[in-house]
């Protein structure tokens, strides 16, 4: 199956660093860089999964997860932030994230990670 990921950091490296990997992965990838627009994309086209940071313009992304799993709480959220406390990690699935990862982050994990929440909401 072709999943399409949806990916929010205000970094544009960040943003372009995850949309290499994850299209060198197979997957396709939409770029967003704030709350509002994470709300504009999801409303055009579901994602099958959404990679979401913290520090955002705007919205931050507690508040967009919070949103995110309200109307779509089939959409698995896997907060990626460089806030990596153990407050942190509380809040992000407190809001409805199913993963915090942290940044810096590796690479094989975060695949490993996009993928088992890819395969466990398919089965749902």
């Amino acid at each position: 199956m072709n999943y399409n990921l949806l990916i929010v950091d205000d970094s544009q490296d960040v943003g372009r660093l995850l949309e290499l990997i994850l299209t060198r992965a197979g997957y396709n990838v939409v770029l967003a860089e704030d709350g509002r627009e994470v709300m504009k994309l999801i409303k055009e086209r579901l994602p099958d999964l959404v990679l979401l940071d913290i520090m955002l313009p705007h919205m931050d992304g507690y508040e967009v997860c919070s949103l995110i799993h309200q109307e779509h709480p089939s959409i698995p959220v896997l907060m990626l932030s460089s806030l990596d406390s153990q407050m942190d990690m509380r809040r992000s699935l407190e809001v409805g994230a199913c993963e915090h990862i942290s940044k810096p982050f590796d690479r094989t994990l975060l695949l490993a990670a996009v993928a088992r929440h890819l395969e466990d909401h398919a089965t749902e």
